[in-house]
């Protein structure tokens, strides 16, 4: 066909009769036809085909057979609206689509010909509905059978295409499955041909098989519906009914009624009676049907069982169980720990009625009594009165449930003496009066107790759920059984808690059996306040953030007495996954302002003892500063010599938690106490095994309920412990614990724990126990850390904060510290303040103020000298990494034991440069001078290489991975003040032709610029562009080349605007200084920038063009612009006033050779005339060139000039002076200004010297010496 096509292209008419048989258009240009591509495009082998339009969408054959069922169904007395009824018991996946209420009975077509109005998504959704209908209902009733082994057909087709790619393995069961099914359609089964196959050659009434002599046409064929024909004895039958209408209109009425079999009887076997005899038959037909009209009714109930139970229940119907565990409802069981499965079972109740006329008589409805009476109906009442009773009684019935929810509260949580405030004793005595009363508006009285109601049933089931999770969980923590028994106390002993938490502190004091009262409770989660009013009574607790906030507490009004201080202020600063800004994180203040309370305490003599809990990071040194624990311990040492001060650190996994969480404490014990020094801590309690601490009850985790990423990290998590297990690191005994919110390459990477839990943070942790081969949902642990078990862990009882929301909960457990590691460094503490504890302290006023200003100063001295530090040793420490990598590559070939082979030497390289990439920032001048190094080290070639590209790369990355600035904010300038090195000698043959014009060399500046990142330059930059295109253009010497004003300043306005919009497609190189060769650029910028052609060298004068660069206009700050000479000036004295340099060259050397100064005055007196500056006009770039388009001899007048001294000492302005240019600064004074402002050449700012307050002379003579200072 497609050759044949081809043959005829040169005749169009005959190619396109051809192509209209064939069902082709011929295009030359179309793959058929297509050189390279009509050898591989073959469509009759490489068709497609959608096998979910062909059978569920857009009239599929699924469509129509669902339709066809459902006739079936219906002429078989099953409603449509029992079905829509089952259909919405069924719990449907959520990757499938819920079904509209009354689907079913909406849906279908009862056309001939016709099929379900569906998509393909309610359709995958209905198949399976239907079949647990079929299996749970019709099967029973043993109805339909064949019906229902051919849907089944369809539905076993559906469900194995829709497995994707897993389909393939189940290729032999769908060619059967299909086989079958086509001999069931060849059999003419019901369900698999549609109405009109079955009705196109039968009789509409009698369905007896007709032809065109024996039969009329009752319906004519068309496009939607066929032809329907109707037998001659059947249509006289039909015209002799319609004329017994006339005489006996009800009976003809309740014979339309009559359907299916029976009325096809009817016709079939009394045709041909006529008159009396039919009226008779009818009348006989419509008393059978009415004595035997059964209606099925079907009443759905189910049977609660777990999934073991279920799959025992039908061992011999695994598809059925399946089934049920899929589709049916569930809910998890808090008592047995298990997730319950409804298996529903249904009734089906028959019910024959007798129709009268238009009534239905009941078989089970009885007859009145002789001389009984039908019951009068009760006597309305009034409308008015009718609403009132109706509302009284609503709300005494929801008063009645109200009250009923309210007890079954205080029985789910009185056995603890818990008791929530979550009644409303309020409303029920409003409600309750405005019953009695009969007065109050009704339905703000039933919204007032359905919110009422809706708080105690949330109340109820949140603190059942969390009260029977702890009672079935054994209690692994049991501290009376390890701490040590301390006696007897003869009073109570005062304690401070700021940083208090959920009170780890206390609960550890319980358990030691101390009698204690608090004070001094501090902390800034103010949801504790119910936690902590039940476990510190009688006290006064500053929570929140402004009265719990420690910072902004009066040290003036501490609480006294204090005998003990325990504290754990917050660790960030100084946490593994914090930023490690330790003092310099404002949060360190906190453990700052609790040091200062203790200064106050302890001077008052009151405080015998306190213990401050952080992290290990908080002993460590940053960048060789002295670590912040160190700073704190020396100043108390030197300061606070009334105490014994001791540093230790406690893991919580050798004190019975499984648990990696390691705590240092600071502690203090006054010298007068006990010996006077601080006791060891508590020997280790021991190890406990992780699963001691977990539920084996709890279901594995829904994998539904995860958000994409967070599945995705747990299939990467199992793929990594997969390969632990084949390594060997794990066994199948073993637990895993790892975070789920945490992946390979990111920040914080995810690590894993074996057989015990990392720190607990804020975040939740993931347990994952190693038996693969189990399914996921019937795996020992599979799931996420239960509250109860963080709980746990942390040494706390199981029901802590049992009455708070989930979220308060995990927040409380991550930032607590472990009771047993409190109680091992209290306890000591308390051995030795038990003898000695004595009288209630009588409290004294504060003497500590002073030394808390002490350790403010010298713990900001401390953050100033760890930031020294830390600066300088970032900048060295990347310099000496590269040195010592250099010379221990270099003396390797001296080593007896060095590495011999090509490639364990190569594998000694990358190791050490691995050390280095990882290192500290390095800028871009201090790379140029690693590339120097490692040029001139005595290493082989080939790791010369490898060292240069690892420095490349490093200072690529450290420039360009600058942080981003923030929307709205500019990106950092980039100076190049070598561009006219980095163009290509095709690029300089375009700017220096005669024939290009200035666009054409614009657009070669915008490229460059473009090509190398240089997409912020500095003004500089652009001026130097600018004098690289008015330069390029020139085709003189330098000599005679002329400076043109007004025409430089309008190219470098055209020079910014190409540049800048260039960059807007551009990307920021990240480098802010370029270097002087491009071959120093890094090779990933190198590489795009040259990729055609290499740079060449400038030919143009570079000292002119750097002279130039100095006299062309230029903005050098908002308001204040350079200006060049007038136009028509030469080069050398394009910017200078001859006379005003001689001058005051003359008395600057007189300066510096020692003279006596005669020459300043003399040097002043030139600069001025006696004249005032006058108030300039706001106009655009006033300042900045001193000029604006005009006539070409306009004078080009300047704002900026030196000021002159008059008789009376007061500086005026002399408007016609310009600034004056040296070699090393630029002078120049501002409009109504009393200072002169002396700008070093190259700088970006200028130094004021003013003479508002001293002689202007005096003013003048320190100008002098600034310049003599810049100069040498």
């Amino acid at each position: 066909m497609r050759d044949g096509l081809e043959a005829l292209s040169g005749n169009r008419k005959e190619c396109d009769k051809m192509g209209q048989l064939y069902g082709l258009v011929y295009k030359k240009a179309g793959i058929l036809w297509h050189p390279s591509l009509k050898h591989y495009v073959d469509p009759t082998s490489q068709t497609f085909f959608d096998w979910v339009h062909i059978l569920l969408a857009s009239g599929g054959l699924g469509q129509y057979e669902m339709n066809d069922y459902l006739k079936v169904l219906q002429l078989n007395n099953v409603g449509l609206d029992q079905l829509d009824s089952f259909q919405q018991g069924v719990c449907i996946p959520k990757a499938l689509t819920k079904l509209p209420k009354c689907f079913f009975a909406e849906r279908i077509c009862k056309d001939n010909d016709t099929h379900l109005r569906c998509f393909a998504g309610e359709l995958l959704t209905a198949i399976p509905a239907m079949t647990l209908f079929n299996s749970l209902v019709l099967e029973p009733l043993g109805i339909l059978r064949d019906h229902r082994l051919c849907f089944q057909q369809l539905a076993t087709i559906i469900d194995i295409l829709s497995k994707g790619e897993g389909a393939l393995q189940f290729l032999p069961q769908l060619k059967r499955v299909d086989v079958k099914s086509d001999s069931q359609f060849d059999g003419g089964d019901a369900s698999m041909c549609t109405a009109d196959e079955m009705l196109s050659d039968h009789c509409c009434s009698c369905k007896k098989r007709v032809d065109p002599e024996n039969s009329l046409v009752i319906v004519r064929a068309s496009v939607k519906t066929p032809e329907a024909r109707r037998r001659r004895s059947c249509h006289n039958v039909r015209g002799a009914i319609q004329r017994l209408a006339n005489r006996q209109g009800n009976l003809v009425k309740e014979f339309t009624s009559v359907s299916g079999d029976r009325l096809q009887e009817f016709y079939s076997n009394f045709s041909n009676l006529r008159g009396e005899d039919l009226r008779m038959k009818i009348e006989e037909t419509v008393t059978d049907w009415k004595t035997a009209t059964t209606t099925y009714k079907f009443t759905q109930d189910a049977e609660f069982m777990d999934e073991i139970e279920v799959r025992k229940k039908y061992v011999d119907r695994p598809n059925v169980a399946e089934h049920i565990l899929l589709n049916g409802r569930r809910f998890f069981c808090p008592v047995k720990k298990v997730m319950l499965f409804a298996d529903p079972k249904y009734n089906a109740k028959v019910e024959d009625t007798e129709e009268l006329g238009t009534s239905t008589k009941r078989k089970a409805q009885t007859a009145l009594k002789e001389n009984e009476e039908p019951k009068k109906p009760p006597r309305k009442p009034r409308k008015g009165q009718e609403d009132k009773n109706i509302e009284e009684k609503i709300l005494s019935k929801k008063l009645e449930m109200a009250n009923a929810k309210d007890t079954l509260l205080k029985d789910a949580v009185e056995s603890r003496e818990k008791r929530q405030a979550c009644q409303q004793p309020d409303v029920f005595k409003t409600v309750k009066n405005s019953v009695d009363t009969g007065k109050g508006n009704a339905s703000h009285l039933m919204t007032l107790l359905d919110e009422a109601m809706d708080k105690i049933v949330e109340a109820t089931s949140r603190l059942k759920a969390q009260l029977d999770a702890a009672e079935a969980f054994n209690k692994p923590n049991d501290w009376s059984k390890v701490v040590p028994k301390l006696g007897k106390w003869s009073r109570k002993l005062h304690v401070s808690f700021p940083c208090v938490g959920i009170d780890g502190a206390g609960l550890a004091l319980k358990c030691l059996q101390v009698p204690f009262c608090a004070n001094n409770v501090y902390d800034l989660e103010g949801r504790y306040q119910q936690h902590l009013e039940k476990h510190l009574p009688d006290c006064d607790l500053h929570l929140g953030s402004i009265d719990g906030d420690i910072c902004q507490a009066d040290l003036g009004s501490i609480e006294r007495p204090v005998d003990l201080l325990i504290s754990g202020p917050p660790c960030p600063p100084w946490a593994g996954n914090g930023c490690h800004k330790g003092q310099e994180d404002s949060r360190a203040d906190v453990f700052l302002s609790v040091m200062k309370m203790v200064l106050v305490l302890i001077k008052s003599g009151d405080l015998k003892a306190c213990v401050l809990e952080n992290v290990k990071g908080i002993m460590h040194q940053r960048n060789g500063a002295t670590s912040f624990m160190e700073n704190i311990t020396a100043f108390l040492r030197h300061e606070c010599p009334e105490f014994d001060w001791g540093v230790v650190s406690l893991k919580a996994e050798q004190y019975m938690l499984a648990q990696q969480r390691t705590r240092v404490f600071l502690r203090g014990l006054r010298r007068t106490v006990g010996k006077g020094t601080v006791p060891e801590p508590l020997d280790p309690f021991g190890k406990k095994p992780l699963v001691d601490f977990l539920d084996p009850k709890l279901p594995s985790v829904d994998k539904s309920t995860l958000t994409d990423v967070t599945r995705q990290n747990l299939i990467d998590a199992m793929a990594a412990i997969n390969k632990m297990m084949k390594k060997g690191d794990a066994v199948s005994s073993d637990i895993i614990v790892f975070p789920l919110d945490r992946a390979e390459g990111k920040v914080y990477v995810r690590r894993f724990s074996k057989n015990i839990v990392p720190t607990l943070t804020t975040t939740n942790m993931f347990l994952a126990s190693l038996d693969l081969e189990m399914p996921e949902k019937d795996r020992k642990f599979f799931r996420f850390l239960s509250l109860t078990e963080r709980m746990l862990l942390q040494g706390f009882d199981a029901d802590t904060l049992y009455d708070c929301s989930d979220a308060l909960r995990i927040k409380g457990a991550g930032n607590t510290y472990p009771v047993p590691l409190i109680i091992a460094v209290v306890a000591p503490l308390l051995m030795e303040i038990r003898p000695n504890l004595g009288a209630v302290p009588r409290s004294s006023t504060s003497l500590g103020a002073q030394d808390c200003a002490k350790f403010d100063e010298f713990m900001e001295v401390a953050k100033v000298k760890a930031r020294l530090i830390s600066q300088g040793n970032a900048r060295r420490m990347a310099s000496k990494r590269l040195k010592d990598l250099l010379s221990f590559l270099s003396s390797l070939s001296g080593l007896k034991d060095a590495p011999r082979s090509m490639e364990q030497q190569q594998r000694l390289v990358e190791g050490c440069l691995q050390d280095f990439v990882t290192g500290p920032k390095i800028e871009m001048t201090e790379g140029t001078e690693m590339v120097n190094w490692v040029t001139a080290a005595s290493i082989p070639g080939w790791m010369k290489e490898q060292v240069l590209q690892a420095v490349q790369d490093k200072v690529l990355a450290d420039q360009t991975n600058q942080k981003e600035p923030a929307k709205g904010k500019r990106q950092p300038l980039q100076r190049n003040l070598h561009l006219f090195h980095y163009f290509t000698e095709e690029e300089w043959g375009v700017m220096r032709s005669e024939t290009q014009g200035l666009n054409a060399k614009l657009q070669i500046l915008k490229n460059r610029c473009q090509f190398i990142g240089l997409t912020c330059p500095t003004e500089p930059t652009y001026v130097l562009a600018n004098v690289i295109l008015h330069l390029a253009a020139h085709n003189g010497p330098p000599e005679t080349f002329q400076i043109d004003t007004r025409k430089a300043f309008r190219v470098l306005r055209d020079v910014k605007t190409v540049i800048k919009s260039g960059s807007k497609k551009g990307q920021h190189s990240g480098l802010e200084v370029y270097p002087s060769d491009p071959k120093g650029l890094p090779d990933a910028i190198k590489q795009t920038a040259y990729c055609n052609a290499q740079p060449v060298a400038c030919p143009l004068d570079i000292d002119t063009i750097e002279s130039l660069a100095m006299s062309f206009p230029c903005r050098e700050t908002h308001g204040d612009v350079r200006r060049a000479g007038h136009s028509g000036v030469s080069l050398r004295s394009s910017h200078r006033d001859d006379g005003l340099r001689d001058i005051l060259c003359n008395a600057l050397l007189d300066r510096f050779m020692g003279g006596s100064g005669g020459s300043q005055p003399e040097a002043l007196t030139i600069f001025g005339n006696g004249q005032s500056f006058k108030k300039r006009a706001k106009q655009p770039l006033a300042l900045e060139d001193g000029f604006v388009d005009g006539p070409e001899d306009k004078t080009c007048k300047t704002t900026v000039s030196p000021q002159v001294i008059p008789e009376d000492g007061l500086p005026k302005a002399v408007e016609d002076a310009k600034p004056y240019h040296l070699e090393v600064a630029t002078i120049y004074t501002c409009p109504n200004s009393q200072s002169w402002r002396v700008k070093k050449t190259g700088d970006k700012k200028d130094r004021a010297f003013s003479w508002k307050k001293e002689d202007p002379k005096s003013t003048w003579k320190r100008v002098v010496g600034y310049l003599e200072e810049i100069a040498n």
